[in-house]
């Protein structure tokens, strides 16, 4: 697993907190929310990417069990400098691009909508997301997290309306197998001949792998 979410204690009110007493992380709404509970620990989430480190760049520093967030001053092949003139082995340095720490927004990284704190609080043992980087009519960089269940409900749903549809594609199919393969997001069917998956699209061995993003294509043929 790429672990790319961090959370780390802050330094003043945020919109995560822990509570100890119930063991588990809180959504605030509100600061006034907040506010009313003063047995938490206020904590800010980093979401980092594999983008390359430069210059101005914030990033987060994880080795021998410690974990902290820092501004890259230079950035050398193997080695980052902070603004703390310390070095950073840069092997163990991810950039930050997504954070709920308001103070990092003027330098460009982008700010954790409610939507996933709402999902994080009742599913904080994940320590990985999908992140696809997104460009706006000017041309700026902007990121949608994509969670587990967009991830699960997207394949299920593909797998569910492909097979049934396929069904009726492959009836005239004597000895076939449909199954999902999760990895790869596409739809296999499996022949004993060859020649029969030609009832379905060209082929020239015993599989067919229909992709979603090609399944249209293939069922409008």
């Amino acid at each position: 697993m790429n672990k790319n979410i961090f959370i780390l204690p802050a330094t003043k009110l945020t919109k995560l907190g822990f509570i100890y007493e119930l063991d588990k992380y809180y959504f605030f709404k509100t600061n006034e929310d907040s506010d009313n509970l003063i047995s938490n620990f206020y904590k800010n989430i980093y979401i980092t990417d594999e983008s390359k480190i430069k210059k101005g760049d914030w990033f987060i520093h994880s080795s021998h069990g410690q974990t902290s967030v820092y501004q890259a001053k230079s950035v050398a092949d193997i080695s980052i400098i902070t603004t703390c003139n310390s070095a950073c082995w840069a092997q163990y340095c991810k950039k930050i691009v997504l954070t709920t720490n308001d103070s990092l927004f003027k330098y460009d990284v982008k700010e954790i909508k409610d939507e996933f704190l709402e999902w994080f609080i009742k599913n904080s043992d994940c320590e990985e997301v999908k992140i696809i980087k997104q460009y706006n009519i000017a041309n700026l960089v902007n990121y949608k997290i994509i969670i587990q269940e967009e991830e699960i409900l997207k394949n299920a749903n593909f797998m569910k309306s492909t097979i049934d549809l396929l069904k009726d594609e492959c009836y005239q199919i004597s000895n076939f197998v449909i199954s999902f393969d999760e990895i790869n997001n596409c739809i296999i069917i499996n022949s004993v001949n060859p020649r029969d998956l030609l009832l379905i699209e060209p082929a020239t061995s015993n599989t067919i792998k229909i992709h979603a993003k090609d399944y249209r294509k293939w069922k409008n043929t």
